[in-house]
């Protein structure tokens, strides 16, 4: 068939063209746009038997990527464009206010820029508007009011500014209206009180203010308003339930709305299914709700509600009636009293609970999904009964007093995704049942509880758990090796227990690994050199372990931006070799490669670290050497000395070796990190030693002094001034600097002991990291 053949070109270029702005078309949708068939019957295409005109063009969810062709302007008979759920990007064009018969325009959930385009005014016959989840910025056009017919206006999901303009109270015959999720501003005009035929009004997720317009609940045709996420004020009218008849759904969440709940509520519809007024400042007692049959979800978390007293939950026992409630939340609240046990009885449809205690008659409740009682005092044993609710994907028993085991019939619930244990006194073993659990994806928190016992290799079975913490427990004996089967992990908190052995190489087979905490346990052995394979590592902390051995220089946590390897460790190699990028939006922006020498400094300070000309860390006993002459190729040993520069005065006449001795090491060694200059540099004579250099320009001149590479070059002025360090960082310095003078006094009576070098030092480093973030 040719073109010719056709009674109506214009149409057929038009769709040609439209064909041709099209990139990509993964579900082959275009491909019968061809010649072989008349276009009328090419697919997503409607035409008028009488004309054979394009009246409706429907190419909703094809996955179609490319810019809306301006040529579209030329279907003048089009009555319905319907473009949702695609990838259409760039402007909406102009042309589409030459479409005079348009009816309905659906460009729902697409990627289109720019501005309402104002010619749409054009379109008088325009009655279903969709311009809902795209990227559009800019103000409501003003021509939008001419639009007379207009039953359907959606225009939530976009950038767009400015306010609800008044001239939205002209178009009468409005019906439906969303405005959510933009960066609208101002009040609600009264003018909308003026569609005495709205049913829906949607302006959640803005930025919102003042009070809602008393007229607005004189509308009796409303079925759902919905407001939540503003900065909405003032209260609601006692009598509005009486005025809105037909309300189906009212929600007003995270808000600033204060003063009772209406109580005009009792006698409301029986039809309202959702009332959410959470997170604003409700007071007073929660009304009657009992006639409410309908009600599917009630929501009065985060409010002011009750006076603490026995009578606050006498509502409970009247939401017996209600059995369609899938939803619960009264969390946050100034509720006294007990849950009455009718709480047993309610609605066996019930999937979602938020309470703070576990009665027993919970079990009853097999649909639900998600109950949280986190942050109460809710104590006892989790009850084994959590294995009846087979349907929970999510458990949040976090920050209570439970005690006892975790229950093995948690393994029942092969549904969750989310576990948060912590925060309490749990104890014994973690049951093998809860990593039998491979619908774990999201967390398994059991951290800061008393469990105790191994872990189990059975925790490979968590393949697609994505946060795993069992910090802060008694757990010992060695990490399997089959948390390397782990393959979704990117945090692992394994801090703050007795673990034993060696860091398991099967780590490196994690590679979203982002968080790595083995910390504070007693773990031995080399830090696995293929651990370098985890490049997205941002965290890495295994100190106060009993680990040795060298480090390696290159590469190894290359985007590591918060590394502590040292503490109470025998590690050496290379701390100023490692590579420490900035980490942006991390709270360390201007964090470099020299400030985290500067960390070094503070929380890498061994009692056997030295450095060598690169000021790179080695391992050493540098308090007591043994020297040893090598002669002919045979060792022999000469005797106990101090190291050149490092033994403290006393050694040389005669002393014992002593704990005062190591501290004037130390010292030495401290100053010697600070300045970048050894105790035998050759500037050194004629009495003059690296703790009388120091003590020279201490504190008023340090910057003449001090190693320039522990902080950013333009910190520092070309005469060495140091007054533009971060205050932070010189409060860190001079108590650094004090702490190595004091160290490596001559007198050994005058020096300070391990004790308050650990307290003193303890404190700097919380000085740094808190000031220092701070400050970025």
């Amino acid at each position: 068939m040719t073109v010719a053949a056709f009674q109506n070109q214009t149409d057929y270029l038009a769709l040609l063209k439209f064909k041709e702005s099209i990139s990509i078309d993964p579900y082959k949708t275009l491909e019968s746009w061809n010649t072989s068939i008349h276009f009328c019957k090419w697919r997503g295409i409607l035409c008028n038997t009488m004309h054979e005109r394009v009246v409706g063009l429907n190419l909703e969810g094809h996955q179609l990527h490319g810019s809306l062709s301006s040529h579209v302007g030329n279907l003048t008979f089009l009555k319905n464009l319907k473009l949702g759920n695609n990838s259409f990007y760039g402007e909406i064009p102009q042309e589409l206010g030459q479409l005079l018969q348009l009816q309905q325009l659906y460009l729902t959930n697409n990627s289109f820029v720019g501005e309402i385009p104002t010619n749409l005014t054009h379109c008088s016959n325009l009655k279903f508007l969709n311009l809902g989840g795209n990227h559009l910025i800019g103000k409501i056009p003003i021509e939008i009011g001419s639009l007379k017919k207009l039953q359907f206006m959606a225009i939530y999901g976009n950038n767009l500014t400015g306010g609800i303009p008044s001239f939205v109270g002209n178009l009468s015959c409005l019906t439906r209206l969303s405005f959510a999720a933009n960066n609208f501003k101002g009040d609600i005009p009264q003018e909308i009180c003026h569609l005495k035929n709205l049913i829906i009004l949607l302006v959640g997720a803005n930025n919102f203010s003042g009070t809602f317009p008393s007229c607005l609940f004189n509308i009796s045709s409303l079925t759902t308003f919905s407001a939540a996420e503003n900065s909405f004020n003032g209260s609601l009218p006692p009598s509005m339930f009486h005025t809105l008849p037909n309300l189906l759904r009212f929600g007003i969440s995270m808000n600033q709305i204060s003063g009772p709940i209406p109580t005009s509520i009792i006698n409301a519809s029986s039809s309202i299914s959702i009332f959410d007024i959470s997170g604003n400042y409700f007071v007073g007692q929660v009304p009657t709700l009992g006639g409410l049959n309908f009600l599917q979800l009630l929501n009065l978390a985060d409010n002011n509600l009750g006076d603490n007293s026995i009578k606050d939950l006498e509502f409970l026992k009247y939401l017996t009636n209600c059995s369609k409630l899938e939803m619960l939340s009264l969390f946050y609240n100034n509720f006294g009293g007990i849950l009455p046990n009718s709480i047993g009885t309610l609605s066996t449809e019930l999937k979602q609970l938020h309470l703070g205690i576990i009665p027993t008659t919970f079990g009853k409740f097999q649909k639900m999904q998600l109950l949280s009682l986190r942050g109460n005092k809710l104590s006892g044993d989790i009850p084994t009964f959590i294995g009846n609710l087979s349907q929970l994907f999510e458990l949040e028993l976090d920050l209570n007093k439970f005690q006892g085991n975790i229950p093995p019939s948690i393994g029942n619930c092969q549904k969750l995704q989310y576990i948060d244990l912590s925060h309490n006194k749990l104890r014994g073993t973690i049951p093998i049942e809860v990593f039998n659990l491979s619908s774990l994806s999201i967390l398994l928190n059991l951290s800061r509880n008393s469990l105790s016992g191994s872990l189990p290799r059975e925790v490979g079975m968590l393949k697609n758990i994505g946060r795993l913490d069992v910090s802060g427990n008694h757990l010992s004996g060695n990490i399997p090796i089959t948390i390397g089967e782990c393959i979704s992990l990117e945090y692992l908190l394994f801090q703050g227990n007795s673990f034993i052995g060696t860091i398991p190489s099967s780590l490196a087979s994690l590679k979203g690994l982002r968080y790595l905490d083995l910390s504070r346990n007693r773990l031995s052995g080399l830090i696995p050199y293929v651990m370098q394979n985890i490049s997205v590592l941002e965290h890495l902390n295994v100190s106060f372990n009993m680990l040795e051995g060298q480090v390696p220089t290159e590469g190894v946590f290359g985007n590591a931006t918060q590394l502590d390897i040292f503490g109470n460790n025998k590690l050496c190699g290379g701390i100023s070799k490692l590579h420490l990028p900035p980490c942006p939006n991390k709270g360390w922006k201007h964090a470099n490669h020299h400030n985290f020498k500067l960390i070094a400094v503070i929380v890498s300070v061994p009692s056997n670290v030295l450095l060598d000309e690169d000021m790179v860390a080695h391992v050493s006993d540098f308090g007591i050497a043994i020297l040893v002459s090598t002669i002919s190729g045979n060792s022999s040993t000469i005797g106990i000395k101090g190291s050149v520069g490092y033994a403290p005065p006393e050694y040389g006449m005669g002393s014992e070796v002593s704990t005062s001795g190591d501290i004037y090491s130390f010292g030495i060694l401290m100053l010697e990190m600070l300045t970048g200059r050894r105790p035998t540099d050759e500037i050194f004579k004629d009495g003059q030693n690296l703790h009388n250099f120091v003590a020279i320009s201490f504190p008023d001149n340090l910057g003449n002094i001090f190693y320039p590479h522990l902080v950013s070059r333009d910190e520092v002025a070309e005469d060495g001034n140091y007054e533009n360090l971060i205050p932070t960082i010189k409060e860190c310095l001079v108590s650094l600097f004090k702490i190595g003078l004091v160290c490596s006094m001559e007198s050994p009576k005058e020096r300070m002991n391990i004790a308050d070098v650990t307290r003193e030092l303890s404190i700097i480093r919380k000085i740094f990291l808190t000031g220092f973030r701070t400050h970025n």
